[in-house]
C-alpha cells in the first residue's frame, strides 16, 4: 500500500457553471512537466495503425484486442466507449499500450447483441461516472480486472429508463444517439483554461467526480468527451438550482483526502506501467501511473 502527493503541483481554478447545480472546478498544472509520450486510442486508430479487434482465438464477452502496428505508445481510457465489434464495449481500466498484439479488459454495455459484425468506432463521450465507479470497484477485486458485467448491465437498462432511451439492444451507445445533441448545447461554451489537466465535478453541492491527466494537451483533446459523460450523471440527477458554486475549501478538502488514502498498486495487466487504486467509502477510483507520473486518475461517488 502506499500514500502520497497526487495533486503536488496542480491548483484548484475557479468554478464554472455548466447548468442548474452543476459545477466544475479546473484542475490546474502549476509548471510544466516531462512526460510519456503517447496518442490517445482514436488518434492512433486515424493514424492508422492501430486497430481494435474481436480475439482470433475466440471472442469473448470481456477482452477485446489493440493492435499497435507501430512502435508507439497508445492511451486507452478508461470509460471509453468502443461501439461495433460483436458487441460495444467499455474499456475497464486506462492502459498506456505497446506495439503488439494488445488484449484488453472490457465490460459490455449492449446485452441485447452478440453478431452482426461492426468495426469498432468511438463512442462521443464516457460512460456517467456512477457506472465508472461501480465498475472500478469490481475491477480491483479481480486480478484479470474484469468488471461484475450482471451489474454493468443493470446499470445500462436503468440509465435508459431514466433518460427515457428506447434501444432494442439495451446499447449504451443509443444515449448518445438520442442526448448527444442536448449535451453538447449544454457543454458548447465550456473551454479548457491555461494549464487545465483535469477538473472536479460537483453536483448539487456534492463532489461527484475527479479527472486529471498529466498533460494540458490530453485535456484538451478529451475535455468534451469527459464532460459530456458527467451531463449524464447530471442529467438522472434530483436538480437543485438553488447550490452555491463557492465551495472551493471543500473541494481542496476532497483532494486531500484522496492523496491520504492508501493505495493498492498492481502492475498493469497488459502494456506499461502501473494502477494506483483508490477506495474510501462510497469513493472508488485509480490512477495510471508510469515512473512515478499520474498519466490519468479517476476517482468517482459509486452510488445505489
Amino acid at each position: 500500500m502506499v500514500s502520497g502527493e497526487i495533486f503536488s503541483g496542480v491548483k484548484v481554478g475557479e468554478p464554472f457553471k455548466v447548468a442548474d447545480g452543476f459545477f466544475i472546478y479546473p484542475l490546474i498544472l502549476e509548471e510544466s512537466e516531462s512526460s510519456v509520450e503517447y496518442d490517445l486510442l482514436e488518434e492512433a486508430i486515424q493514424k492508422g495503425y492501430v486497430k481494435v479487434d474481436e480475439k482470433k482465438d475466440g471472442a469473448e464477452v470481456s477482452t477485446i484486442v489493440v493492435n499497435v502496428n507501430e512502435p508507439k505508445n497508445v492511451l486507452v481510457v478508461e470509460g471509453e466507449v468502443l461501439a461495433g465489434g460483436l458487441q460495444t464495449r467499455t474499456v475497464n481500466i486506462s492502459l498506456l499500450l505497446t506495439q503488439g498484439e494488445n488484449p484488453i479488459p472490457v465490460s459490455c454495455v449492449e446485452r441485447g447483441r452478440w453478431g452482426r459484425y461492426r468495426n469498432y468506432e468511438i463512442g462521443d463521450f464516457l460512460i456517467d461516472s456512477n457506472l465508472r465507479a461501480k465498475k472500478v470497484a469490481s475491477v480491483k477485486a479481480d486480478r484479470m480486472y474484469r468488471s461484475n458485467q450482471g451489474a454493468v448491465w443493470n446499470h445500462v437498462s436503468n440509465m435508459l429508463f431514466e433518460m427515457g432511451t428506447f434501444s432494442s439492444t439495451e446499447s449504451y451507445e443509443d444515449l448518445f444517439v438520442k442526448s448527444g445533441g442536448e449535451i453538447r448545447e449544454k457543454i458548447k461554451d465550456i473551454k479548457p483554461v491555461d494549464g487545465q489537466i483535469g477538473m472536479v465535478v460537483v453536483i448539487n453541492g456534492e463532489v461527484v467526480g475527479v479527472e486529471m491527466f498529466d498533460k494540458p494537451e490530453t485535456w484538451v483533446k478529451l475535455s468534451e468527451k469527459i464532460l459530456g459523460s458527467y451531463m449524464l450523471t447530471w442529467f438522472v440527477s434530483n436538480k437543485k438550482s438553488d447550490i452555491s458554486e463557492q465551495i472551493k475549501d471543500k473541494v481542496e478538502a476532497f483532494l486531500k483526502s484522496i492523496d491520504e488514502v492508501e493505495r493498492s498498486v498492481n502492475k498493469s495487466p497488459v502494456g506499461i506501467g502501473e494502477h494506483h487504486f483508490i477506495s474510501k467509502g462510497n469513493l472508488e477510483g485509480f490512477a495510471l501511473v508510469k515512473d512515478g507520473k499520474v498519466i490519468h486518475l479517476f476517482v468517482g461517488v459509486q452510488k445505489g
